[in-house]
């Protein structure tokens, strides 16, 4: 019976805090912050956390990682000055293609 009043106690307090609007926030905050942590390891772990300073031409410019798989060729691409855009094309050759 006292094992009962206790877990009916603690159920009360729990329910106290659930309808506590304060104690609600602070869960949320703490959840957010769990998550935000957990998703920068994750980068981290992944390799990508410190791509995100770099912006798309530096990322390009530099070599792949060990661990990345490899991509296409770069892309030649002739910026216009009226803001389009013209992508050479490579001279066709019956060369296999570059390992």
């Amino acid at each position: 019976m006292a094992e009962l009043a206790r877990l009916q106690a603690q159920k009360d307090e729990l329910e106290s805090k659930l309808y506590d609007l304060a104690f609600l926030k602070e869960r949320i905050k703490t959840l957010r912050d769990d998550l935000s942590i957990a998703r920068r390891l994750d980068w981290i772990h992944r390799g990508i956390y410190d791509a995100i300073a770099q912006k798309g031409g530096e990322r390009l410019s530099r070599p792949l990682l060990a661990g990345q798989p490899a991509a296409n060729d770069m892309l030649d691409v002739e910026l216009q000055q009226h803001g389009g855009a013209m992508i050479v094309l490579p001279p066709a050759t019956n060369a296999p293609p570059a390992p």
